[in-house]
């Protein structure tokens, strides 16, 4: 037997009120229980037995909708309390009342599958799973909620029930059978009032909103307009997406980079940058202090519920001598990006690390959770050797690009394979922009011919069929299994919208990469490789 549990509540943090506001002539809970119900399932509303849920309670009376009230903090307690009278056997289906796609017959799919194959936990992930975000649901037997119990003091657990189930149980997802191609690009779920409006959207004309299938409002979600054809490749490490690019956004803050023509975009055109990136899969932005107006226009891009969907990666001040100027530092950052704690902070400069006292400050911090992850952005292989000798180092930022060999000696890769955990961004893949420019913009090193380097590029890119020299920059550094994103900054939203279509094609193979080395193999002084060293 099976029973669908939908959490509610009047407090979302990003949108109050949301379950009540209207979708499709009724409220937003009542349509999300009525598509779970559609094919004679029982369905319980779970809500809290806070004062300002009396509303949801009151709805749900109205509409003839069963409603279980309990903790309003410790959900998984409220879970259990509601299940008490069921058997071990039965199964739960857990849904949040803003994902209203999910309907009776993806449902039994989830529970189908979930005994079929004997599972006590079966749910959806976003984007493996490849079906819109926001179209989720997760299934587990009433014994496996039990058990959780023993968990009941761990926030996660308290907040999100199933955390433990996921980490200790199986890995298998659910994929429905009648899913023909990837929509992980799509959202449909409700956490700003974008969401909202595109939902108000897709059930807008709806005769019959509670029967119409979730494939045909699939099909309908990807045609509205302003909806993204393609997400960006991603990996999973130690179950944390990450989009193969990651946004640079020193651009969006200083007009920057030796080949940029623009100047800074304004702050409008920052901000639309930064939201085609999110829309298209780009879960990683980079920023700094010393990145001028960047983080503060961040923060007004991720505003309204929008940092939720992202992580923010920025640098500590390069000026900073005492934890004091740490602090001030942090602060400021929290204060620009419009968040009480940093999810990744890097040292700007690797030398930083040096002064103790300020090392020891940043781990302190991490370990009170002002700041999730620490990290580096070195610039030689010597930097990047002394940053893997340090655990409490997690991302280490480092220039790479195709006329870059420093990187590939095997003393140093090596090293790389003894810190599996480390997170390795790249930037510099275009060296500024130089790599794709003509021989003229290339600055002026001793001893080093631009004009060959061009014509070798050239020669590559059409031996190697790549669209052009930009394409066959991203897809060589792509190809490098030890690189996990790179960090591509934008100048325009044409420029983003080019380099994310060419996140697409494949990357080099092997031996094409070899081929590349072969051709600049040691040919390049590091001198060019360092535009700190240009004059």
């Amino acid at each position: 037997m099976v029973h669908i549990f939908i959490q509610a509540r009047m407090t979302s943090s990003r949108l109050p009120g949301k379950v009540l506001m209207p979708m499709a002539r009724m409220p937003l809970v009542v349509l999300c229980a009525q598509r779970a119900a559609n094919t004679g399932l029982p369905v319980t509303v779970l809500t809290s037995n806070d004062p300002s849920d009396q509303i949801i309670e009151e709805t749900m009376r109205k509409h003839e909708i069963n409603c279980f009230r309990g903790s309003l903090n410790n959900v998984l307690e409220r879970f259990i309390k509601a299940a008490e009278m069921l058997p071990d056997s039965y199964v739960i289906v857990r849904l949040t009342a803003d994902n209203v796609v999910p309907d009776g017959a993806f449902i039994q799919e989830l529970v189908d599958q979930l005994q079929a194959k004997g599972l006590e936990y079966l749910g959806t992930s976003s984007p493996q799973d490849r079906l819109p975000y926001g179209l989720s649901a997760e299934a587990f037997t009433v014994a496996a909620l039990r058990s959780m119990a023993k968990y009941g003091h761990v926030p996660a657990v308290m907040e999100h029930v199933t955390p433990m189930l996921r980490a200790y149980g199986s890995k298998e997802l659910f994929r429905p059978k009648s899913l023909e191609k990837d929509l992980s690009q799509l959202r449909c779920t409700i956490d700003t009032q974008d969401d909202y409006d595109r939902m108000v959207a897709l059930f807008k004309g709806c005769k019959n909103p509670a029967s119409l299938s979730w494939t045909n409002l699939c099909e309908k979600l990807a045609k509205l307009p302003g909806q993204p054809k393609f997400r960006v490749p991603f990996s999973i490490k130690y179950s944390t997406v990450h989009s193969c690019i990651t946004l640079g956004t020193v651009q969006l803050g200083l007009a920057y980079g030796a080949t940029n023509k623009s100047g800074m975009p304004s702050e409008k055109q920052a901000i639309t940058i930064i939201h085609e990136a999110i829309k298209h899969g780009v879960v990683t932005l980079d920023t700094a202090r010393a990145y001028g107006e960047s983080e503060a226009r961040l923060g007004k891009a991720l505003a309204n519920g929008l940092a939720a969907q992202v992580r923010v990666i920025t640098k500590l001040s390069p000026d900073c001598k005492s934890p004091t100027d740490v602090e001030s530092s942090i602060y400021k950052s929290c204060k620009n990006l419009g968040q009480t704690k940093l999810q990744t902070l890097l040292l700007h400069r690797w030398e930083t690390h040096k002064d103790k006292k300020i090392w020891d400050h940043l781990v302190g911090l991490k370990k009170s959770g002002i700041i999730q992850d620490l990290g580096a952005s070195v610039q030689d292989t010597k930097e990047l050797m002394d940053a893997l000798k340090d655990r409490d180092v997690s991302l280490i930022q480092l220039p790479f690009n195709l006329l870059d060999w420093r990187w590939l000696n095997p003393k140093v890769q090596n090293a790389l394979k003894k810190r599996p955990d480390i997170i390795i961004h790249a930037r510099s893949a275009l060296l500024q922009g130089v790599l794709i420019s003509p021989a003229k913009a290339w600055p002026k090193i001793k001893g080093f011919n631009a004009s060959q380097a061009v014509k070798k590029l050239d020669t590559l890119v059409k031996e190697l069929k790549r669209k052009n020299k930009t394409d066959l920059c991203l897809a060589y550094v792509r190809a490098q299994d030890w690189i996990t994103s790179i960090v591509i900054g934008q100048e325009s939203l044409a420029q983003l919208r080019e380099n994310l279509k060419l996140m697409l094609r494949s990357p080099l193979t092997q031996e094409q990469c070899t081929r590349v080395q072969d051709c600049f193999k040691h040919s390049t002084p590091e001198k060019l490789l360092n535009p700190a060293l240009w004059s």
